[in-house]
């Protein structure tokens, strides 16, 4: 249950609570429409760095959180349960290790993101694709633990 009186509608709480400050709600839609459908990076790695963003943030729907569209590209479970064993798993190329990587930084030492660590990066990734990891990580960790926060954690697009 939520933590505040959220209007009723379509989509449950995650989506209704948009209604309560919709200025906030185009954009912040809008970010997350942009994080998901016009990124530069292949899907596999995104998801990836989404997924264990969203463990680290424990947040329920995040975690829960799949799409049909990204299974037909071959997104299967097994990238979904391995993200935590992201240094040993077999199933990973490096670039996914590296995303995967980024995103904990990210959620829990971003001070620890040193030039070394980017000269790593960098020999893997384009910086037009650091950029979009940057703000893909930043929307993640954003919206998950807003919905952790506010206990949104149940929606019927979260079912897929």
């Amino acid at each position: 249950m939520s933590r505040i009186k959220i209007p009723e509608g379509a989509g449950g709480d995650p989506a209704q609570v948009w209604s309560m400050r919709p200025e906030f709600g185009r954009a912040s839609l809008a970010l997350i429409h942009e994080s998901k459908n016009n990124s530069i990076l292949p899907n596999r790695e995104r998801e990836a760095m989404r997924a264990r963003i969203a463990e680290l943030n424990s947040c329920p729907l995040c975690l829960d959180w799949r799409s049909d569209e990204l299974r037909e590209e071959g997104v299967d479970e097994d990238l979904y349960k391995h993200v935590a064993e992201w240094r040993t798993w077999p199933g990973y190329t490096e670039r996914e290790r590296l995303a995967i990587e980024f995103g904990e930084r990210f959620v829990e030492d971003h001070q620890n993101m040193d030039d070394e660590w980017f000269e790593q990066l960098r020999n893997a990734f384009s910086d037009e694709e650091i950029v979009d990891l940057t703000l893909c990580c930043g929307t993640y960790l954003a919206f998950g633990r807003f919905l952790n926060v506010l206990q949104l954690e149940t929606c019927e697009v979260a079912q897929r």
